[in-house]
Formats: C-alpha cells, structure tokens, sequence
C-alpha cells in the first residue's frame, strides 16, 4: 500500500514538473513553431498577427480576409423551405 501511494505522489510529480515545464516556454517561440508546422501542412503562408499570450482556455479564430464564395446573407437562400 505504501508503495501505492508513493507511485501516485511520483506520477503527481512527474505531471506537476511537465505543466510548469510547458509554461515556461515562450508563448512566441510556440506560437512560431505552430505557425511553421501549419505552412508545412497547408502549403499556405500563416502568419501570427497580434501578440501571442500564454493561456489555459483554448480557442481559434479564423477571419478570411476574402472568398470568392458568396455567405449565407449574401446569397439570400433560405435555410428552410416549405411547399404547400
């Protein structure tokens, strides 16, 4: 039982050690690494506009500057349609 807890508070550790490991690194060297591995990916230049900060809530935003595709509101089509 001993030896139980001892490899839980060993694993605790070991977690606790890679979590403040991680925030140390630069927000702007990751945010430069990711940048990089999405232009591999994609085949298209990314490129990080505003400041990157470190944060614990996630989330993705994407904006198009132009698409040759029309919206929803720009095509005027209906999401639902009856006929009676």
């Amino acid at each position: 039982m001993k030896w139980l807890f001892r490899l839980i508070g060993l694993i605790l550790v070991l977690v606790l050690v890679v979590i403040v490991g991680i925030s140390l690194v630069p927000a702007e060297k990751i945010a430069n690494f990711a940048a990089c591995q999405l232009s591999e990916q994609t085949g298209h230049e990314v490129v990080f506009q505003a400041r990157s900060n470190p944060s614990s809530f996630r989330y993705l935003a994407f904006v198009p500057t132009a698409s040759p595709y029309p919206t929803l509101n720009e095509a005027r089509v209906p999401l639902l349609s009856s006929h009676s």
